[in-house]
């Protein structure tokens, strides 16, 4: 419960060929299950069993491909959390990626990061911001990134570096541009 695993629909072609379809996938929820699908991901909302049914078809004139697998949820009770960011270290203006992973009593691992119950916090303020699933540095130094989850918490020194730091080199594509009046270019 309140922790999300990763599915995938992979089709096999006559080709032997097997290509990832999830992105593709169309779920049908059920307002009975007792979890959550969103982009290729479960999340468990209360302890109860239901069925994940996807559909795919490769053009709007195609027959629907159809797949279906049990999902069982259970109250799994946690002794820590952990808290990460990638990459580590971030620049003014660049966004990081944020992972919290709940680690049960028995040593596995769920990710609950994205989940209604985990509260995120960056203090100072000044220095960054949480942009849901991500980290924004606004200022050089250092701030204080905050998990919390079902009692549990984690704290993580996250390093802002200036954009003046290192070798930089920007660069503009293409090399000129040509435009019609009210045009936007690509």
């Amino acid at each position: 419960v309140d922790a999300q695993v990763p599915w995938k629909l992979k089709g096999r072609f006559a080709d032997d060929r097997v290509v990832d379809l999830t992105a593709a996938a169309e779920c049908t929820p059920r307002v009975e299950d007792p979890f959550f699908v969103d982009r290729g991901v479960v999340r468990g909302l209360e302890a109860g069993e239901g069925k994940l049914f996807v559909q795919y078809r490769a053009t709007p004139d195609s027959e629907y491909l159809s797949a279906e697998i049990s999902v069982v949820v259970t109250e799994i009770p946690f002794k820590s959390l952990e808290l990460s960011i990638s990459p580590a270290d971030l620049h003014v203006g660049q966004l990081g990626e944020v992972a919290v992973t709940a680690i049960a009593d028995d040593g596995t691992r769920h990710t609950v990061t994205g989940t209604e119950k985990l509260a995120l916090e960056v203090l100072p303020a000044a220095n960054a911001t949480i942009e849901g699933r991500r980290m924004r540095a606004l200022t050089p130094g250092i701030a204080k990134l905050s998990a919390k989850f079902k009692g549990l918490s984690a704290n993580l020194d996250v390093t802002m570096l200036n954009p003046d730091d290192g070798d930089n080199i920007l660069s503009i594509h293409p090399k000129t541009l040509t435009l019609r009046v009210g045009e936007i270019a690509d």
